[in-house]
């Protein structure tokens, strides 16, 4: 299997198939179909970490803000996404059928709904609210629909972010950067990696923890700098005055 593995053509696509081939040999293990898993052992060539998708800034959200006021369709869904933290694939799927008493009650996000993913309830804030109440047109199953009033496909939908992220200015700002935000948010607020997986449906929630562990370095740091900065002045002024005082006349 390592031969197979090593054979792929990325370290993208080997991690898939070695995950996909894991859960599959996990089953074949527990149902006595194979004595031994042929994956233990295997590995795979790292992945190098170019830093993912570009992750909105808060004046890249005022920005967005300014440009879709409330009653236009690029603005509910920006309010479902900083909501709700959900990826294209679900912020689509998203209306009244998964509704219950102003909470998304329940919802299994698709990307890991194969997998074993967490079902994420979540409630909707008033902004999210009233962005919604305030479109002109909206699905009886999905609050974003398209000119024909059918519900987006993820793709799709993908493609209608891109052109207004174009069009306010943004051409680095994408959905995916978006849920990077929501995440940002909750780090800054002091919530902790399980809080925040509860929200945005983690499995493994280091990847959570890589925010968390950023946030805390730059808070060190400009705490580290500025204490040091006040122990300079105060040595500063502490040599002056011993110059002062060994030098009365000048």
């Amino acid at each position: 299997m390592q031969v197979y593995i090593s054979s792929l053509r990325s370290p993208a696509v080997q991690r898939n198939m070695l995950r996909a081939l894991r859960h599959f040999l996990k089953f074949c293990k527990a149902a006595g179909l194979i004595d031994h898993d042929p994956s233990e052992g295997v590995t795979r060539q790292k992945m190098k970490n170019t830093g993912g998708f570009y992750t909105w800034t808060e004046d890249d959200a005022a920005r967005y803000e300014a440009r879709y006021k409330v009653g236009t369709m690029a603005r509910a869904a920006f309010e479902l996404y900083l909501n709700l933290g959900v990826r294209k694939s679900d912020v689509v799927r998203i209306g009244p059928r998964y509704i219950r008493d102003g909470v998304l009650n329940n919802f299994l996000p698709k990307k890991t709904s194969t997998t074993g993913g967490k079902r994420i309830s979540v409630k909707l804030f008033d902004e999210t609210k009233a962005a919604i109440d305030a479109l002109p047109v909206t699905g009886t199953d999905t609050y974003l629909v398209t000119s024909f009033g059918k519900a987006f496909t993820a793709n799709g939908f993908g493609n209608k972010m891109r052109e207004w992220c174009d069009a306010a200015g943004l051409p680095d700002c994408t959905s995916h950067g978006l849920r990077k935000l929501f995440m940002i948010r909750l780090v800054h607020a002091g919530y902790t990696a399980p809080q925040i997986g509860a929200l945005s449906g983690h499995k493994d929630l280091r990847e959570i923890q890589t925010y968390i562990d950023e946030y805390d370095r730059q808070k060190v740091g400009i705490e580290t700098s500025t204490a040091f900065e006040q122990v300079r002045n105060a040595n500063r002024k502490l040599a002056n005055l011993k110059a002062r005082l060994a030098n009365p006349s000048k």
